[in-house]
């Protein structure tokens, strides 16, 4: 997918054209996670390896996520626009790696007829890109009680924080647009820019999620020149990018108790804070914590 994501180095235009977080003055990324079974290696696998996953966009829990709605800007019948998706269609296929002869032998196999040439293009526009992008998912915001809710087991997990400064591979993250309506994007591709297809294909959700503050950093498979490069679909970062863990309210005894010797096994420090109770109103607070208190005297 062409220019999904920046370096980070733009000067302060350009970073506030893409939305990356530092042009707004954050300087902090989140990841929520639960510290339960299998989240429980991977929070370690972050803190100890300093290696981060980027999920499938199906593995999302919003079914309207990176599942773009497309038009087409003329008629199938028209010959001119006709072409215009033929040659959209090649080149889907050679962009996944197969020649013309093996292109030749599926069209003829699957026998699209014009009719469904439309119909065609767009299922297999929405299927490349599922397929082709791994995305990390980051909120700017560390204390709205429904991401802890969501996506930190009901307060019992933690968040990692990371480095999002200008220079940084967090820094380049690019914030979420958030709308009331599906806008659909323009079949052929080729009257777009590659931002704006990168805008509405994978960075554009409802506006019921608007609180999120997301910002997310995308990993296109078929970039091997691409700035964010994975093994197996893990990103590996600095041990410095990450600076921080924040504890959710809820988090139980002996999971700060596990916390704390994976923190122990970590030669970087970090800052923890842990979530406390607001009793004036119905909020989340955080303060500094001593994960030292948390083992066994």
């Amino acid at each position: 997918m062409r220019g999904a994501r920046r370096s980070g180095k733009e000067g302060p235009a350009l970073a506030a054209k893409f939305r990356l977080p530092w042009a707004s003055g954050t300087t902090t990324l989140y990841k929520f996670r639960s510290f339960q079974n299998r989240s429980r290696s991977w929070v370690s696998q972050t803190l100890l390896e300093s290696k981060i996953y980027f999920s499938h966009p199906d593995d999302f829990n919003d079914p309207f996520d990176v599942a773009p709605v497309f038009r087409l800007a003329g008629k199938p019948t028209d010959p001119a626009f006709a072409r215009a998706m033929r040659r959209e269609e090649l080149q889907s296929h050679l962009e996944r790696g197969r020649t013309r002869k093996q292109i030749r032998e599926l069209r003829h196999q699957e026998g699209v007829p014009l009719e469904r040439l439309a119909e065609a293009v767009i299922e297999s526009h929405r299927r490349d890109l599922r397929n082709s992008t791994r995305i990390l998912c980051l909120s700017a915001n560390r204390t709205h009680p429904l991401q802890w809710s969501h996506y930190a087991n009901g307060h019992q997990g933690l968040c990692i924080h990371f480095k999002a400064c200008s220079g940084t591979w967090a820094g380049g993250a690019r914030e979420v647009i958030y709308r009331k309506p599906r806008v659909p994007i323009d079949i052929p591709l080729s009257t777009q820019s590659g931002w704006e297809l990168v805008d509405s294909m994978v960075l554009t959700k409802a506006d019921f999620w608007r609180y999120e503050r997301e910002y997310r950093v995308i990993a296109p498979l078929r970039r091997p020149d691409h700035s964010i490069t994975l093994r197996d679909n893990f990103y590996h970062l600095a041990p410095s990018d990450i600076t921080g863990i924040t504890v959710g309210l809820r988090m139980s005894g002996d999971d700060r108790r596990e916390l704390a010797r994976v923190l122990a096994e970590r030669r970087q420090g970090l800052e923890v804070f842990e979530c406390i109770e607001d009793h004036t109103r119905f909020a989340i607070k955080v303060r500094p914590a001593d994960p030292s208190r948390w083992l066994p005297r």
